[in-house]
């Protein structure tokens, strides 16, 4: 079903957003790492005008996450087969193919995008 302009306002859309955001909050708060970051931290409990002040103050907020934004894109692109087959990995034994591998393909990072997509999924229903 295609949300239209006037759907996003609805009772049940709006809802359905507020639980999703919700769920999604409780989880960062149980999360082991993410609830002792700072960043996350001044993140959820500032005021605009706060935390424009604290980013200004620790520039690291957006430019680690630019940065990492960064050389992903720049992997693929330039070595478009780590994101095609992981498998040529274990046959190259390549420096390089398992670095490429370690930041596009891992196993870690592919259920971190399937715990993310099962969280949206969670709320659309």
């Amino acid at each position: 079903m295609a949300i239209t302009t006037l759907d996003r306002f609805a009772d049940p859309f709006l809802l359905a957003r507020q639980q999703g955001l919700q769920t999604f909050l409780s989880r960062v708060a149980r999360h082991p790492l993410l609830s002792a970051n700072p960043d996350l931290i001044a993140f959820l409990s500032l005021m605009k005008d706060e935390f424009t002040q604290y980013r200004a103050a620790h520039p690291s907020v957006g430019t680690l996450a630019s940065m990492i934004s960064e050389t992903r894109r720049l992997v693929q692109t330039r070595v478009p087969s780590l994101c095609d087959d992981q498998s040529s990995s274990e046959d190259t034994g390549s420096g390089l193919t398992d670095l490429g591998v370690g930041l596009i393909g891992s196993k870690a990072m592919q259920q971190y995008e399937h715990e993310f997509r099962g969280y949206a999924d969670e709320h659309v229903n």
